[in-house]
């Protein structure tokens, strides 16, 4: 994202910051692949290994965001 004014950052940051529901799931989807499968199952949905890889992302946006000062 591109910011041409320090006013625009706060809505940016907003638009792109992970939400406590998002992180939530994002959470259940790593602990159901805790196990080490390559598959696994969460609320009947299968999920995959581009599953478990979005969820790490947003854990990690989310582990960044805190560290902020």
């Amino acid at each position: 994202m591109l910011a041409i004014h320090p006013d625009q950052v706060a809505p940016i940051n907003a638009a792109f910051t992970p939400s406590q529901s998002d992180v939530a799931h994002a959470t259940r989807v790593v602990a159901a692949f805790a196990s080490g499968a390559g598959v696994a199952s969460l609320d009947g949905k299968m999920l995959d290994q581009p599953h478990l890889k979005q969820a790490k992302h947003v854990l990690a946006m989310d582990e960044q965001i805190r560290a902020r000062p």
